[in-house]
């Protein structure tokens, strides 16, 4: 999915820059293969510059386009950049470590959020990051950039950057995403990871109920045929559990999961 992502990328600047340079990049393979290259070198070097300005996500000059042409830099690297973010369940203690690919967007940051508290997903959501508000939904009010062309890698984040997010607007969930490594992998990450965890998952729909479970699992509530028992028992009958090692070989999917819910028109 990863390498996916990266070659969509790559395939749009492609168009952009051969189409903007075509006489400039023709007499730049001529002069290489007159060099000595062989037509399918020229062509892979060609892709690891376009792939720098894919990692770049900005417009250059044409005198910054030639030089970085000549330098061919390690267009990889990009792909091996990985996040790692400590995720907090708002107003619990309950808490998990996802490690991302720098190549994902901001949408999927808030996918992996809610997978790794078992949220359903369907709900509307909302990012927020140095007072600068994105979502992959369009509202009314407010100025929300698209979150979803927006990469990780492209947002300068540092250790200890933080990235809020609002889940199911009406029942105020929220998840504080705080950075806690940068790394570059020795081999793109193909899947974002669950790595560790603690404390509860969410209880959609029901944000009230989980605030008594974690106080106290013996406090009575009403069930949904009106009876008053324990919220623990409810809790177990519901299937809202504690995080549990096997969650991290889960992540994976439930992330596909949400992803087919968010953009139905990606299923197969």
């Amino acid at each position: 999915m990863i390498q996916q992502l990266i070659d969509q990328h790559l395939s749009a600047i492609t168009a952009q820059i051969r189409a903007k340079y075509p006489s400039e990049m023709e007499s730049y393979a001529k002069r290489l293969i007159n060099l000595g290259m062989d037509a399918d070198q020229v062509e892979e070097d060609m892709q690891a510059v376009l792939r720098t300005l894919v990692m770049r996500n900005e417009s250059v000059s044409d005198e910054e386009f030639f030089y970085i042409l000549n330098l061919f830099p390690d267009y990889e690297q990009f792909g091996k950049q990985t996040i790692e973010f400590k995720i907090t369940l708002e107003g619990t203690k309950s808490w998990r470590k996802v490690r991302l690919p720098a190549i994902l967007s901001l949408t999927e940051l808030a996918y992996a959020a809610i997978a790794a508290f078992h949220g359903m997903g369907g709900h509307l959501f909302t990012l927020k990051l140095n007072d600068k508000q994105y979502s992959p939904f369009e509202f009314e009010l407010g100025d929300y950039e698209n979150s979803s062309q927006v990469l990780l890698g492209h947002l300068g984040l540092k250790e200890k950057s933080k990235i809020e997010i609002d889940y199911d607007l009406g029942a105020g969930w929220g998840f504080n995403c705080v950075v806690t490594k940068l790394d570059c992998e020795d081999e793109p990450l193909l899947e974002p990871e669950l790595i560790s965890g603690k404390g509860y998952n969410l209880w959609e729909d029901n944000r009230e109920y989980l605030e008594f479970l974690i106080e106290d699992p013996k406090i009575k509530v009403q069930d949904w045929e009106g009876r008053f028992r324990q919220v623990g028992k409810i809790a177990k009958e519901e299937g809202i559990t504690q995080f549990d090692a096997e969650d991290c070989d889960e992540f994976p999917l439930e992330m596909e999961v949400l992803r087919e819910i968010y953009n139905p028109a990606n299923k197969d």
